[in-house]
């Protein structure tokens, strides 16, 4: 599939140009005939085509994975189609989109196009992901008999929300006055020793 961002001029002018830059929502189409993705303006900016929008690039690896969703529709014999999807950007920050499709016939009744729409979506999901995510490390600390255990379901939990290969969980005793760090995952660096906050 050949992608080319292109700018659609709407008939309603400049005013409607405005309302959709300050859309959440992006216009696309795929002409199957032509093997070629076109969008609005508003799709490449959600995408990241714009460092004043995003602040970050769209990974080239989100595309091949886009334009494959798509693909894999148009073989399919569903009229519509709806998914939610997390992108990644250069920079390694990730959205939550939603896509929608629908097939449009030609005269013969074959495909001609798929029209559909990608709309950002990160903060509601990130909100019930937030909320899942406190309810199931609720759950563990009622289910757990080891702290470790523990300590390795709240490490899955967040990375399911955010990236966390690395994440560490540290405890101050306050008669001591020592942080200490029970759970300590990092690739680079190996557990630290405990602290006295009273050497610092």
């Amino acid at each position: 599939m050949t992608l080319a961002n292109t700018t659609t001029v709407l008939p309603s002018g400049a005013l409607a140009e405005r309302l959709l830059g300050a859309s959440t929502e992006g216009f696309w189409s795929w002409d199957s005939a032509h093997n070629l993705f076109t969008d609005h303006r508003q799709c490449g900016l959600l995408l990241g085509a714009s460092s004043d929008v995003t602040g970050a690039g769209f990974s080239v690896e989100n595309t091949y994975a886009l334009s494959a969703m798509i693909a894999d529709f148009s073989a399919s014999d569903a009229p519509t189609f709806t998914a939610q999807l997390q992108l990644h950007y250069i920079d390694e920050s990730l959205r939550w989109f939603q896509i929608h499709a629908v097939k449009e016939l030609a005269k013969n009744f074959e495909e001609a196009r798929i029209m559909g729409t990608l709309r950002d979506i990160n903060d509601v999901k990130i909100a019930e992901l937030t909320q899942a995510a406190v309810f199931q490390i609720s759950e563990a600390a009622h289910t757990c008999t080891e702290l470790e255990d523990l300590y390795r379901r709240i490490h899955h939990t967040i990375a399911a929300l955010l990236p966390a290969k690395n994440l560490f969980i540290a405890l101050y005793d306050r008669v001591e006055d020592v942080l200490s760090f029970p759970y300590y995952v990092d690739e680079c660096d190996s557990p630290p020793e405990s602290l006295s906050l009273g050497d610092a």
